[in-house]
């Protein structure tokens, strides 16, 4: 007998997935993997079926934009098909990997469990989950909660992200330009991408940049930036850093101001170290003790 499924209860029939690239066309289409099923304690009837429907156009508006590259639209009708197979209480879908595009290696499940909510972290796992923006834009957050260290087994340790309390730094609290620059490495640590994905999201996201173009964010470049602590980093660096691991306008702007409150500070100080002009042209000397 088949678990019930909250899904299928709301929901009508899901589209079948279309064949792959290349296969003949009377192939029949690979289907996802089944997923293992989540007992929930939410009852079918708290699941809203308009809020399912607005998060599955999110999901076509990104995935089958014909401006967004390495988004195929037959992996929007996986990830629609492999949704039915949720268990009560929860929606989740896997892309299988039909596609070679390196966008998708970072997307692994899909999940919604509470009524409200455009995302959820997926608890004690590492996996990244998608979440959802409210401007359609798909955005990949870690997947651990702060709790998940005490609900492990005595013989199983925290994931890595957990020690980081599952909340990003706050950069109102950054007093040195060494500190600024590991606060975005942890920042990086927090969204649950590793470098090879924030430069592949980085070069889908049009709106990264101050001016409204991308911002690559090459793994050399972030990985230097990430080794020189000392240097402060760019402003449309630290724009789309911030943007591609997720953060909201307001919290982009917040990052913004605490560099340029550390880059005035450090131009102070370089001030206060050089020798007034007068001196310089006439070859004086600064008094040493």
């Amino acid at each position: 007998m088949k678990p019930f499924s909250a899904t299928r209860a709301i929901m009508p029939a899901l589209p079948t997935p279309a064949p792959a690239p290349g296969a003949p066309a009377d192939q029949e289409p690979q289907q996802p993997r089944r997923t293992r099923e989540f007992d929930s304690a939410l009852p079918a009837a708290v699941l809203q079926a308009a809020e399912w429907r607005y998060l599955v156009r999110m999901l076509y508006m990104e995935a089958g934009s014909p401006e967004v590259p390495g988004y195929p639209r037959h992996l929007v009708q996986e990830v629609l098909w492999g949704s039915a197979y949720a268990g009560a209480g929860f929606f989740e879908a896997m892309l299988t990997t039909l596609s070679r595009s390196p966008a998708h290696r970072n997307i692994r499940l899909l999940r919604r469990a509470v009524p409200g909510e455009l995302g959820l972290a997926r608890p004690h796992s590492e996996e990244p989950a998608i979440v959802v923006s409210q401007d359609g834009i798909l955005r990949v957050r870690p997947t651990v909660p702060v709790e998940a260290g005490a609900a492990l087994g005595p013989k199983q340790e925290a994931p890595t992200r957990a020690k980081h309390g599952y909340t990003p730094p706050n950069p109102g609290q950054i007093e040195s330009v060494p500190a600024f620059v590991e606060a975005l490495r942890l920042l990086l640590t927090w969204s649950g991408m590793k470098l090879r994905e924030l430069e592949e999201q980085s070069k889908l996201m049009p709106d990264s940049g101050a001016d409204g173009r991308a911002v690559w964010l090459a793994r050399s470049t972030v990985s230097d930036m990430f080794r020189r602590k000392g240097k402060l980093p760019k402003a449309e660096m630290v724009r789309a850093l911030t943007a591609v691991c997720g953060l909201t306008a307001a919290d982009q702007e917040r990052w913004l101001q605490a560099r340029a409150r550390l880059e005035d500070l450090s131009l102070r100080g370089k001030r206060a170290g050089r020798r007034p002009a007068a001196a310089r042209r006439d070859g004086e000397k600064p008094a040493t003790r």
